[in-house]
């Protein structure tokens, strides 16, 4: 059951990031500080990325309830899979902040006019 409850957490996280950065590709408004994008820029991976791995940890989980029946007793279950589930994004974000942190960064869509992202 706490499982589901990461899920819900982690979709919730997504929603709570991507509806800001919505809002600014339909209403065309420029962020008033760079660190501002550049925060929901990350907030965005890294709950997109936890989704994904607490979609993952539900499928093993799912797993080991329907073909595994006998003998699923693993000890500290549910601090190995949220390990798993958020430990691995924040890793990934990590990662990526580290090597460069222009990878955030407003893009250039067209050359020929001046839309950026």
């Amino acid at each position: 059951m706490k499982i589901h409850v990461n899920l819900v957490a982690a979709l919730l996280l997504l929603n709570m990031h991507f509806l800001p950065n919505a809002a600014t590709g339909i209403w065309t408004f420029s962020w008033p500080s760079p660190w501002l994008c550049f925060y929901l820029a990350i907030g965005l991976h890294f709950s997109l990325l936890s989704s994904f791995s607490w979609m993952a940890v539900e499928g093993f989980h799912l797993y080991l309830l329907l073909v595994k029946v006998f003998n699923i007793n693993i000890r500290n279950y549910l601090l190995k899979v949220s390990l798993v589930g958020w430990g691995v994004p924040t890793v990934v974000v990590s990662i990526v902040v580290i090597i460069d942190r222009d990878f955030y960064g407003s893009v250039s869509l067209d050359q020929s006019n001046s839309t950026e992202m």
